[in-house]
Order: structure tokens, then sequence, then C-alpha cells
């Protein structure tokens, strides 16, 4: 597939290329192991300074002073993609741009081999099978079965509801033993009236959510206090206490995130950057001297390992079950998996995925303890 996008290039050219991050990166790669007639003079990007894989970065501002070094442009970002193709072209710049599939192809080869990996940790076909369906859309950029089988098992489609709160961290879990949950990511809580309707012996859940007060609804916020069973907490969940970097989404409050745990390389407009105060899993559990939690759910938005490593000594003391998304990031898909069984297959877990929606978003990996599977 990459061969066949850089064969639109044409021999000898010099070429600039606009982005500066992964896709640049490994055609860039590609090139110098392939086409030593191409020439990568510098990168185009509106975050980034310095260099880049050893070459300069310029602003496009500045990109007319440059005109008589480059013969094409290659366009590795999709970000304005339209209005940018038309400045190249503006200025008579010849350009090319990478396709979907080939940008989707393109960040998977790091983690080719280590998904193999996690294939492996699945007892159940219907677990692999999933999880390559999730896979190969990421691989191919290609959303049409994954759309089927949202539509098909939880009537999720982009015309029906988005979200199905009894069914996502819900499934493979034993309600019937659990007493204590620590939701990592409560947002406006409204996950948790699910929690509360299906786990009859439920007793408390502990709400990591550092911006609640933002982010709560009236109307499901006085549900919650009238049941009388969660205790909002207001730090992030991280591997560590610490006061650290958040980036508030103005207009969709679930995507706001601690700084650099996303794949995101500048600040989108729609973002505040704040801080937060941090804790950890273990720590918590430990100051509050609570004896046992049964139940973590993380969804963090790209906080979930840092907060798994917090939450070590918790998880191999109580062996709760867990509900963990691992969808923020391809890392998260392929590291998370692998980084909790290598804890865990000592522990007698067994491990389950599911996926929640017809995009990329939405995708769970359960880890359950065996004695507590129905």
């Amino acid at each position: 597939m990459i061969e066949k996008f850089i064969n639109k290039i044409d021999k000898n050219a010099n070429i600039a290329m606009y982005g500066a991050g992964t896709v640049a990166q490994k055609i860039k790669k590609y090139i110098d192991e392939n086409r030593p007639d191409i020439n990568v003079k510098f990168f185009i990007d509106k975050a980034k300074e310095g260099l880049w894989c050893d070459k300069p970065i310029i602003k496009l501002k500045d990109i007319k002073n440059y005109l008589n070094e480059v013969d094409m442009v290659v366009i590795t970002v999709r970000n304005a993609l339209h209005e940018t193709a038309y400045i190249f072209e503006f200025l008579g710049i010849k350009y090319i741009f990478t396709s979907k599939p080939t940008e989707y192809y393109i960040r998977t080869i790091p983690y080719v081999e280590k998904q193999k990996e996690v294939q492996k940790i699945f007892k159940h076909n219907e677990d692999k099978d999933r999880y390559n369906l999730i896979w190969n859309t990421h691989r191919k950029g290609c959303y049409d079965e994954i759309e089927k089988y949202a539509q098909e098992k939880y009537g999720i489609s982009k015309h029906a509801p988005i979200r199905n709160y009894s069914a996502q961290y819900l499934e493979h879990i034993n309600k019937d033993k659990i007493e204590t949950i620590v939701d990592g990511g409560f947002c406006n809580g409204i996950q948790s009236l699910a929690f509360r309707r299906h786990f009859k012996n439920l007793k408390t859940l502990y709400a990591f959510e550092p911006m609640y007060e933002k982010f709560k609804d009236d109307y499901c916020d006085k549900l919650i206090k009238d049941e009388n069973f969660v205790q909002i907490v207001p730090y992030g969940l991280w591997n560590e206490k610490t006061t650290i970097g958040f980036y508030e989404n103005t207009l969709s409050k679930s995507a706001s995130r601690i700084v650099g745990t996303k794949e995101i390389q500048e600040q989108k407009r729609n973002e505040t950057l704040t801080t937060i105060n941090t804790t950890t899993i273990d720590d918590f559990k430990k100051e509050k001297n609570i004896k046992k939690i049964d139940f973590i759910k993380m969804d963090i938005e790209g906080s979930e390992m840092p907060a798994l490593i917090g939450a070590q000594k918790t998880i191999l003391s109580d062996r709760p079950q867990l509900a963990i998304s691992i969808y923020h990031s391809l890392s998260d898909f392929v590291e998370i998996p692998l980084y909790l069984y290598e804890q865990l297959k000592k522990e007698n877990y067994t491990f389950y995925f599911e996926h929640y929606s017809y995009n990329l978003f939405e995708s769970v990996l359960y880890a359950i303890p065996n004695e507590l599977i129905e």
C-alpha cells in the first residue's frame, strides 16, 4: 500500500511533507529505505518547530520563500485538508495527499507484531474475532463491517442512539458480586445509573472526575444524589500524586483529558488548558481505608495505562473485575491488553473484548477473575 502511494512521486523529486507526525515519519522512512532518488527537503507544520526526522520544519505562512526548492508537497494530515490543498494549488505547487486507507495502514505498522500477541490472550474465538475486526478497521480505514456489527448487536448506528448504557462496561461482569466500584472517568454520571440498576448489591461508587462541577447535568445529578451511592472524587487517576496539565474540551466534555495522554500533537481550538490534581487507586484505597474494591471501570481519555500502573497493588490484592477502555490510541489498543495480561497471567483471569460504536471509539477490554465467571 505504501509502495503504491510512493510511486506517485516523480523520480528524483525534491519534496516537502505537510505535517510533522507519525504518518510523515513512516513515509520518510520508507522513502529513505526504498526510494533514495527522492529527497525530502523539509516539513511544514503549524505547531512544531526545529527538526523532524533530521529535516527542518517551516511554517505554512513561509512557504512562498521555498517555492523553488521543491517539486511536490506530500500532505500527510487530514485537518483542513481541502483548504490546505487549495493553498498549494493557488501557489502552483504540485501536491498529493495520503488517502485514509494509506494513512491508517501506516499508523498500524509499529503495532503489527504486538497485535498478534494480543490475539493470544483471549480464550474465546468470539473475542479474538471482535478484536481482529477492530484491528482491521484501524488497518484499512473502512468502517463497513464495524457499522454492521454495531447495528446488529447493539442497535447503534449513525442514525440511532450512539451509546448503549446497559451493555457498555457491563458485559461479562458478575453483577451480584459488586459492592464497591472505582469509576475512572465519571463525566456527568449517567453511566453510574446503569451500574445502580444492574448491580443489586452496590453500596459505594467512588467517582473520579476532576471536572464534575462543570460536567454535571442537573437532572442526572439529582438522580445520583437521591440514590445516595456515589462519592465524587475531584481527582484524575494517574500513576502518582501530582498536579498535571489538563485540556478541558468545551464542546465535548467527555473528551477532556490529561495533557500528553493521546496521540494529538497540538491543542484543539475548543480546548482550554488548566491543571488538575491526580492520585492513584492504590493510594486512595489506603487513605480511605477501603476494605475491598470489587470493580474498576476506566474511560479516562488515554490515561488508562498510567492509572492501571497506579492500581497495581489493588488489582493483585482485591482481584476486582475490570472494564478498561483501550480505544484512545493505537498504543492503548495493544499495550494495555499486553500489560494487563503480563500482570495477571498467573492470577487466573479471563480476558474478553467488546466494542460499542459504529466507528473506532468505545472498545472495552474486560478482565474477570475465573472464580467469578458465571
